[in-house]
Formats: structure tokens, C-alpha cells, sequence
């Protein structure tokens, strides 16, 4: 009796299956904190600066990033996330990461085909 191995073809599917899910969350999270916040953007820059990054592979972990990468040029998205001593926090980036990485899984099991 013999037996065929099909690991590392599982694996590359699994690592294909999963940069997909990643960047189809995070996408997701950016749509969401550019569009569902109580803060109006006059100028446009803060909703701008919210992006994502492609996922990438670590070993045997796919990371995902994503969140507001100029926040230099928009120092105050930190003050409207999680508030001052004179400000309430209006927070945008935490409810769409609440909103979408419940999606992450049922992603996963979509493009991997389970």
C-alpha cells in the first residue's frame, strides 16, 4: 500500500484561500469606516487615508492590515476614535473591524471550498 501526499498542495491552496479571505475583510473594513461614522469629513482627507494593505504571508500565517496610513497628514483621527478630555470618542476604525472580521471565516471556507 501506498500513499500519495498532497500537503504542500493543500497548504499553497489554503495560503491562496486565505490571502484572498484577508484582503476581501479588510477591504470590507475600509468601506465600512469610510462610510458608517457620525464625524462629517469636510475636506475628505481622513476617509482617504483609510486603506488597506495587501495581505501578506508570514510563515504559515496570512496578515492583514489595514487602518488610516497617512494618519501623520490626519493626526486627529486618533482624537475622533478614542476621544479627548474635551471630545467624545466618535469611533470608526473598531466598529468596522467588529463588522467585518466576523465575515473572515465564512470567507475562508468560500474560496478554500469547504
Amino acid at each position: 500500500m501506498s500513499v500519495e501526499w498532497f500537503g504542500d498542495a493543500i497548504l499553497a491552496r489554503a495560503i491562496t484561500a486565505s490571502i484572498a479571505a484577508v484582503d476581501e475583510t479588510t477591504a470590507d473594513a475600509v468601506q465600512h469606516a469610510k462610510s458608517d461614522h457620525e464625524w462629517l469629513d469636510v475636506t475628505g482627507d481622513l476617509e482617504n487615508a483609510i486603506e488597506a494593505e495587501p495581505a501578506k504571508v508570514d510563515g504559515l500565517q496570512v496578515l492583514g492590515d489595514w487602518g488610516v496610513a497617512a494618519g501623520d497628514k490626519v493626526p486627529y483621527w486618533i482624537d475622533l476614535e478614542f476621544g479627548t478630555f474635551d471630545m467624545a470618542a466618535s469611533p470608526f476604525l473598531r466598529p468596522a473591524a467588529d463588522a467585518a472580521n466576523p465575515q473572515l471565516a465564512r470567507r475562508l471556507r468560500a474560496h478554500f471550498g469547504a
